[in-house]
């Protein structure tokens, strides 16, 4: 089994910690500190700390089965936008040095050693090369608010059926897998700590999860005047959420669609969080 990863439950001392820039791939190990000294981690640090955790208990030295998704960075406050989960290409672009490599590769778990430094780099470069972030990235740019996205399951596959059959005992009733029950747990509090300003769920079975999870009522929680739904989600505040289907592929939101989500965001975004 692959080392331990301790959660952010734990007292964990700043020694033997390796932090560096996933970028570069510099990775390095930080200096021995004082016993009473803990690490400060951030939301995403403790989010990977404990789905590494999960894939650990659950697939131990299982070969053959792809690494959970990692977030090499958070975003707070943003304009939040959730997908189902990550999918698992059989080739993805690679960004320098990595071109011609296979994707899948550097992305399976491989008994719980799988190099969590290469991955959080690959992670944080494709999103700039895949299309399915791109809509996103433009929302941010023409609203002038930040952007971040989370999968509500960790699971690599393209396959939403499948996805479904491996997170369920049965998906009408809400009733998970214990594997996808925790899973989801830690997606719905990474949520939390965000404390987004406006939700976008850009997938419809996406959106039934995140209804079930945040008890939202789809008619009483509607907000019939601003055209939206409205729930308070990590705090005493209610925020404007929305309900769409995916921004790219073959079942995307059509231009026009699309258009008129873009400004409902803005709007959303001044009737709520006026200087």
């Amino acid at each position: 089994m692959g080392r331990r990863l301790f959660s952010y439950h734990d007292s964990w001392p700043l020694s033997n910690i390796f932090t560096g820039d996933i970028f570069t791939g510099a990775f390095h190990t930080m200096p021995a500190l004082q016993d009473t000294e803990t690490l400060v981690m951030t939301m995403h640090e403790r989010f990977n700390i404990d789905i590494w955790r999960v894939w650990e208990k659950h697939f131990g030295d299982a070969p053959g089965v792809p690494a959970p998704l990692l977030y090499p960075n958070s975003k707070g406050n943003c304009i939040l936008f959730i997908g189902l989960n990550p999918s698992f290409p059989e080739f993805v672009k690679l960004p320098a040095p990595l071109e011609g490599a296979r994707y899948q590769e550097y992305m399976e778990w491989r008994g719980g050693n799988a190099d969590q430094a290469r991955i959080l780099q690959i992670e944080s470069e494709t999103t700039s090369l895949y299309p399915y972030f791109r809509k996103f990235q433009e929302i941010e740019r023409e609203v002038g608010v930040s952007q971040f996205h989370v999968d509500l399951f960790c699971y690599r596959e393209t396959s939403q059926k499948t996805i479904i059959s491996k997170m369920f005992r049965d998906f009408e009733s809400h009733n998970l897998e214990n594997f996808g029950r925790q899973q989801l747990d830690l997606a719905v509090n990474f949520i939390r700590d965000l404390k987004p300003k406006v939700i976008v769920v850009c997938n419809a079975t996406a959106s039934r999860i995140f209804c079930k999870e945040f008890q939202i009522n789809l008619l009483s929680d509607f907000d019939a005047e601003a055209g939206y739904h409205s729930k308070r989600v990590s705090n005493s505040i209610s925020i404007p959420v929305f309900f769409s289907s995916m921004l790219t592929g073959q079942r995307a939101l059509d231009t026009f669609s699309y258009q008129r989500l873009k400004w409902h965001i803005k709007r959303a975004l001044e009737k709520h969080h006026r200087a």
